[in-house]
C-alpha cells in the first residue's frame, strides 16, 4: 500500500506518422487476451523501455486514436493496481503518462485524491533541494515484485498538456512528486532500479501517500 507501482508492458511497435493504426491493430488483440508483462532484459520489447520517447504533435493529442490510447492506458494501470503508467510500458515510445490515486471516498488527513490525469509532453523541474525516500515498484523490471526506497525530490513542478491539448502546470509534493518523477523517468528510458535503491525490508503504510498537488 502506498507504492508507486508502475504498470505493465505490451508488445511494442515502431512509431511512424501513422503509428496508431498499426499499434492498435497489434495491441488490441493482446489487450483482449491474458497478457504477460514484457520487461527490460526479459525478451521481445524490453528495448523500448530504454529509449527517449518522442513528443506528441499538438494535432495528435486530440485525435480519437489518442483518446483510445489513454483509455487503454488507464485500464491497464487499474487492472494492475497501479497509480501511474507511461506509454513506453505498453510498447509505445511517445511522451505521455497517466496517473490516478483515489481513496474510494475515504478521507485521510494529509492525503489528496488525484483523479485520472493525462500528462502529454511533460517537462519536470525540481523545486528546492529537499529529498525524501519514496517507496516504489514496477512491473517493467525483471523482478516484477521488487520494491525499494528511492531518493526523490520532495517538491517538483511539471508542465504538460492535458487531453484537450491545453497547457497546465502542476506543483506536486511528497507522494505525488515521487509519482510524477517515476513516470517521467520512463519517458527518458530510466527505470527506478537505475537509481540508488534501498532494498531493505520495509512495509509501505498510509504515510507513504502523504503529499499534495495544486495547479498554477
Amino acid at each position: 500500500f502506498g507504492v508507486c507501482w508502475s504498470g505493465m508492458l505490451l508488445r511494442p511497435s515502431r512509431a511512424t506518422p501513422s503509428f496508431f493504426s498499426r499499434w492498435f491493430t497489434t495491441t488490441n488483440k493482446l489487450f483482449l487476451s491474458k497478457v504477460r508483462p514484457v520487461v527490460q532484459n526479459g525478451g521481445t520489447g524490453g528495448d523500448v523501455l530504454r529509449k527517449v520517447a518522442r513528443p506528441f504533435e499538438d494535432e495528435e493529442i486530440t485525435t480519437d486514436e489518442t483518446r483510445k490510447l489513454t483509455k487503454m492506458m488507464r485500464e491497464v494501470m487499474l487492472q494492475n493496481d497501479g497509480v501511474g503508467l507511461a506509454a513506453p510500458q505498453i510498447g509505445l515510445s511517445k511522451r505521455v503518462f497517466v496517473a490516478q490515486m483515489e481513496l474510494d471516498g475515504v478521507e485521510v488527513e494529509g492525503i489528496q485524491s488525484l483523479p485520472f490525469t493525462v500528462f502529454f509532453n511533460p517537462k519536470l523541474t525540481p523545486l528546492g533541494e529537499k529529498k525524501f525516500e519514496n517507496a516504489e515498484g514496477c512491473l517493467s523490471v525483471e523482478e516484477g515484485s521488487l520494491m525499494g526506497l528511492v531518493d526523490r525530490h520532495h517538491k517538483v513542478q511539471v508542465k504538460f498538456q492535458n487531453e484537450e491539448g491545453k497547457h497546465k502546470t502542476m506543483v506536486a509534493e511528497g507522494f505525488f512528486a515521487g509519482l510524477v518523477q517515476h513516470e517521467y523517468d520512463h519517458l527518458n528510458g530510466i527505470l527506478f532500479t537505475d537509481h540508488e535503491v534501498k532494498y531493505e525490508d520495509f512495509t509501505p503504510s498510509v504515510n507513504s501517500l502523504l503529499g499534495s498537488f495544486r495547479y498554477e
